[in-house]
């Protein structure tokens, strides 16, 4: 017999986007589906954060050299995996 699970669905809006050099704190608005256990950040700045954090706020070092790329990774309680990047100024 095998078991099939679902998936969990990686997913979050990055506010406010556009930011500026006056408010380079960004909150990651996380979006995911609800059976998502584990969360792993990735900022786009070299700066990065796990486990168990859905919706963290990041403040940028330099907002005025461009964009970034965040991403998200995903899983939930029976180990699958989602990702899903946003850019944003």
């Amino acid at each position: 017999m095998i078991t099939v699970f679902a998936n969990p669905v990686a997913a979050f809006n990055p506010t406010p986007n556009p930011t500026d050099i006056i408010n380079p704190n960004v909150i990651m608005n996380n979006q995911s589906t609800t059976d998502v256990t584990y969360w792993h950040w990735s900022f786009g700045d070299g700066d990065t954060l796990a486990p168990a954090t859905a919706s963290p706020k990041h403040t940028y070092p330099n907002v005025t050299s461009g964009s970034y790329i965040a991403s998200l990774i995903v899983h939930n309680i029976n180990g699958c995996y989602d990702t899903t990047a946003h850019e944003f100024l």
